[in-house]
């Protein structure tokens, strides 16, 4: 498919008049879900920090890093302009959350939104986590790092070498703009580095970049979960898209991204209002998964059945009235 050809999408039902209200962005629900975030993280830092030396430094650094590496979805709240109504806050926080997150902003932002207009389409979607056959050592990797291969593209566009495939996702009147991100990227990374040394300390990297590995787990066991295994080439997001409940803690880290065929389907809704939209429509869409276990057992079955059957893919029951 070209990338002009973009697909026309299932929609569910939902009067104009309501989604226009789900719609409306508000800068009070992103200030008080940012500072909280940064509350727990910092403070999580601290106890980390008091805990070295002592047997409970191992389980505080991975917490604080699990709960690091949920930068990685406020960034992709702040990709779609979502989390506050104001352009300048979603810009500023969005090139934070990119940064600590081990990616740059412009480039990533546009290869999601290409994510968002052609899920799970084999050939165009750039952000398909395994290509079948999905194997169990092919997902495992998946586990365990986020952002590990950024840096490369990176100090690329940072030298203002642009591949084909970065000159077909990113406009060309963001070329510039991504290029200067890509420098501002790497010189802070390189203060990073450059703290260890001066402060004749790892702590500065473990608390930024490594944390972006030892505390990956569950973040990332969250993101698999969204549409690996799923029916490819569709435009039915309630084909290849999953919703899971969550408990609160979780589902605040992962501002509601559990609700992921909602956000797919509507991604003009902000994050705070996907509970409220998936009330509205949930007997329009397949059954919502249980828990991050129930997911995980549909998820390991599938990727059994395609080591016998490469074509295969899981297919949800869809709500009769709605076929």
């Amino acid at each position: 498919m070209k990338a002009t050809d973009k697909p026309r999408w299932y929609k569910c039902d939902v009067p104009k008049e309501e989604l226009k209200q789900l719609m409306r962005k508000s800068d009070i629900a992103g200030i008080i879900h940012t500072a909280l975030y940064l509350t727990l993280l910092i403070g999580l830092g601290t106890a980390a920090y008091f805990s070295i030396g002592t047997v409970w430094m191992i389980p505080a650094f991975f917490i604080y890093g699990t709960v690091y590496c949920f930068w990685n979805h406020m960034m992709h709240e702040t990709f779609h302009g979502t989390p506050f109504k104001n352009k300048k806050l979603n810009g500023f926080w969005c090139w934070i959350s990119s940064f600590f997150n081990g990616v740059e902003m412009v480039h990533n932002r546009y290869g999601h939104l290409q994510h968002h207009n052609f899920t799970y389409y084999e050939e165009d979607d750039p952000e398909i986590e395994i290509q079948r056959t999905i194997t169990l050592w092919k997902m495992l990797p998946k586990f365990i790092a986020v952002g590990l291969f950024n840096p490369i593209p990176i100090a690329r566009h940072a030298l203002g070498i642009l591949d084909k495939e970065t000159r077909s996702i990113v406009p060309k009147n963001e070329w510039n703009k991504m290029i200067w991100s890509s420098r501002w990227w790497l010189l802070g990374h390189s203060l990073i580095i450059a703290s260890c040394f001066i402060f004749n300390s790892w702590l500065p990297a473990v608390y930024t970049i490594f944390a972006r590995f030892y505390g990956a787990p569950l973040g990332r066991s969250l993101d698999l979960i969204q549409h690996i295994g799923m029916e490819v080439n569709v435009r039915d997001h309630r084909l290849c898209t999953r919703d899971v409940y969550l408990n609160p803690l979780t589902r605040f880290l992962y501002w509601n991204m559990n609700y992921h065929i909602e956000h797919h389907m509507f991604p003009a809704v902000p994050f705070h209002a996907l509970p409220k939209l998936h009330e509205k429509i949930k007997t329009q869409l397949p059954e919502t998964y249980s828990s991050w276990l129930a997911a995980y057992r549909e998820i390991i079955s599938t990727v059994l059945k395609q080591q016998k059957d490469p074509t295969y893919c899981f297919t949800p029951k869809l709500p009769e009235k709605t076929l």
